[in-house]
């Protein structure tokens, strides 16, 4: 649901504004979100360190971005 919910979103500010990058960040410890930015076709742009604690922990927000020819390329069918 998050992948397909996300996956609208990103294809509507392509299609409706112009927009020639998408970035989004997360945390290092949210797995399921570092996956969809992945499964859309997001590059790791970016970590900084140890930027929050968390549960006792130290942990990196990452960056994820996504370019207008990039989403085009991913999105097109297959031959």
């Amino acid at each position: 649901a998050g992948t397909a919910a996300l996956r609208l979103w990103v294809n509507y500010l392509f299609e409706n504004s112009c927009a020639h990058k998408i970035e989004c960040h997360t945390w290092s410890f949210n797995y399921r979100m570092r996956r969809v930015a992945e499964k859309l076709g997001c590059q790791l742009e970016g970590r900084e360190r140890e930027l929050i604690e968390w549960n006792d922990q130290r942990h990196d927000r990452l960056r994820y971005g996504l370019l207008r020819s990039e989403w085009k390329l991913f999105q097109s069918p297959v031959s």
